[in-house]
């Protein structure tokens, strides 16, 4: 056995591998029909990719495998093996990964913590993770139109984009974390399709918010790449099947001279496939191996290959099949990781390495590109190009969510053009500010005196004139308001038809007064207000009139409304002296009526307030503004 995971259980187990459901997932290129807030998470996501920090880092935009710390895990249903190298070449070093329980696996908190400490420990920027998946593995009916394996390159775009263009009976709705992908088999002159179910997707979508590069690979795919290399000389000279034995399924693969056919058997929550012995015995006389072939049972998971053996003898003993040329062999593990360790140059000795499908990561092993031709030597190129496929969503949008490298460079590039011409604009500013102060101090300073005077001597004057309206501003404002001036006459004479206006007036003079001379400051003088009604009045009208003679009746009429009013320019105190005086003359013209009564008299009512000298309100006797010479 490669490992042991602790008793192997067939019953359901409660363990949710799920993480919880992703966030919406914005593409950083630019799109039609997104809101602003798309725009706006898009644009934030492109400028967290385009750092000058990313761009000279070496291994930002790198794939998974080029990172300096690649974290591998496997997972195969049972549980979670975990290891962690570091550095490539002769300085590669292993050591064992954090553990991980199977519930873990798909909580992203737990998967960034632990990727987090994988950092601190190693003392390196960059780090990248690896999942290698065995705990299912289906394959499709591949479309005619792409059964040549020769058409690799373009099917193997089409598969990721379009999983329904290649893989047969597939509806057009594709699920992120159901991903095909396209084998091809040269020798067979065949291609086969296989589909991983990435569980855990959400959780790993997490890490790469982070930077974090995630990779997941088809554990079997790997496994065959291994065991292709290590029979690479025997598989040509005698057919050979490998049959690599995991948990939940088994893989049968048929090579000589190259890998001629590739089978995926379920167990179907059975320890061995249902029809183990049919599948690999129609598979051996089909290609005419049953005379001469090696049957070799790989032990990938917790179970015995002899299961396989005894399966397949309880098969040939029922139905009576010749097994005389079948020679089935299990590979020694001893053996097997040895000849590993001796391809690694002694770097597996520590016991870190618990799973072969980790050393996919040696690219060493193998070229860069990919060969083409059908001889053993070809299909383990091929192979070990092909174990190192990742089954990460590849499609349009998840492509789209990876800023690439010459996009972040112009990115950062227009960030810095846009501050340097900033801090352009503003040394050419300042510099013209300069040069305009100094190409005018000279002439500026030769005019500033007779510029001074004459801008000061208008200032005077000016200020002057101001001081002067001011002051008569306040002065006449209290003295006389509009509203107030217009009160008075309304609550004078009585409402009726008995007088009619037809003219008023309103006037405020100063006493007669003179300022003292040589004073800067001019002694109070008196002033008086009238009031100047002319109109028309019958009988009763007359009588009214006549009564605003009497001082005191006038007096009382100034005193109420200075009450009413709240204006104590209308109060009779102190030395104010208040008197009205009428004149009345016969109406010779066809009066006017007002309502149909007749106003045979004309009358001139003069209401005058006299303000002496010593009231608080008596006006200040102002100098003129003297005019500023010119």
């Amino acid at each position: 056995m490669l490992f042991s995971c602790g008793k192997h259980h067939h019953e359901p187990r409660a363990v949710r591998l799920f993480g919880p459901p992703g966030t919406t997932q914005i593409s950083v290129l630019p799109k039609a029909n997104l809101t602003f807030s798309e725009l706006r998470t898009a644009h934030r996501l492109a400028r967290r990719q385009a750092r000058i920090k990313r761009i000279l880092s070496r291994h930002a935009f790198a794939g998974t495998l080029d990172q300096p710390i690649r974290w591998h895990l496997f997972y195969d249903g049972t549980c979670v093996v975990s290891a962690v190298s570091a550095g490539t070449g002769k300085t590669r070093s292993w050591s064992a990964g954090p553990r991980l329980s199977i519930a873990e696996l798909g909580q992203p908190e737990i998967l960034q913590s632990r990727a987090k400490e994988i950092l601190q420990r190693q003392k390196k920027a960059g780090i990248g993770v690896v999942l290698h998946l065995a705990d299912q593995l289906d394959q499709g009916i591949v479309q005619k139109e792409f059964e040549n394996p020769e058409l690799f390159e373009q099917a193997n775009a089409m598969v990721r984009a379009n999983p329904d263009r290649v893989v047969a009976d597939l509806s057009g709705d594709s699920d992120p974390s159901s991903q095909w992908r396209y084998y091809p088999l040269l020798s067979g002159q065949r291609a086969v399709v296989l589909r991983l179910q990435i569980k855990a997707l959400s959780a790993l979508e997490t890490l790469t918010d982070l930077d974090i590069k995630v990779a997941v690979h088809a554990a079997p795919v790997e496994m065959l790449a291994l065991y292709l290399k290590l029979y690479e000389q025997p598989s040509e000279e005698k057919p050979h099947c490998f049959v690599l034995f995991y948990d939940r399924f088994t893989v049968v693969v048929p090579v000589h001279h190259g890998v001629l056919d590739f089978k995926v058997l379920p167990h179907r929550q059975q320890d061995v496939p249902a029809a183990f012995g049919d599948d690999v015995f129609s598979l051996l006389e089909r290609l005419g191996f049953v005379d001469s072939c090696v049957l070799l049972l790989v032990p990938c998971g917790a179970h015995e290959p002899t299961l396989l053996f005894h399966e397949l003898e309880g098969y040939a003993r029922h139905n009576q099949k010749n097994v005389d040329g079948i020679e089935i062999q299990i590979p020694d593990q001893e053996a097997f990781w040895s000849a590993l360790n001796e391809f690694a140059h002694g770097q597996l000795k520590a016991p870190a390495v618990q799973r072969p499908e980790f050393l996919s990561e040696y690219r060493d092993w193998s070229g860069k590109e990919f060969p083409l031709s059908l001889s053993i030597q070809g299909a383990v190129q091929r192979f070990w190009l092909l174990g190192r496929e990742t089954f990460w969503p590849d499609s349009q949008d998840f492509r789209d969510r990876r800023l690439p490298k010459s996009l972040a460079i112009l990115m950062v590039g227009l960030r810095i053009s846009r501050i340097a011409g900033a801090l352009l604009l503003v040394g050419l500013a300042g510099w013209l500010a300069f040069f305009v102060t100094t190409a005018y101090q000279g002439e500026a300073l030769r005019a500033l005196p007779d510029l001074i005077a004459g801008k000061r001597s208008e200032f005077e004057r000016l200020t002057g004139t101001k001081q002067y309206l001011v002051k008569w501003d306040k002065i006449l404002r209290p003295r006389s308001q509009a509203w107030s001036t217009m009160e008075f006459p309304l609550g004078l004479l009585p409402e009726g038809n008995d007088i009619l206006w037809e003219k008023f007036d309103y006037a405020l003079k100063q006493a007669d007064s003179k300022p003292a001379a040589g004073n800067a400051t001019a002694a109070p003088g008196g002033f008086f207000r009238q009031w100047i009604i002319d109109g028309l009045c019958n009988d009763q009208g007359r009588i009214d009139l006549e009564r605003l003679q009497e001082s005191s009746t006038l007096a009382k009429l100034f005193d109420s409304t200075a009450t009413r009013l709240d204006d104590a320019s209308f109060a009779v105190s102190g030395d104010r002296t208040v008197k009205a005086d009428l004149r009345e003359e016969t109406n010779t013209q066809s009066g006017p009526a007002a309502r149909g009564v007749a106003l045979p008299y004309k009358f001139r009512l003069v209401v005058t307030q006299n303000i002496p000298a010593n009231d608080p309100l008596a006006l200040p006797v102002l100098p003129k503004p003297k005019k500023a010479a010119m």
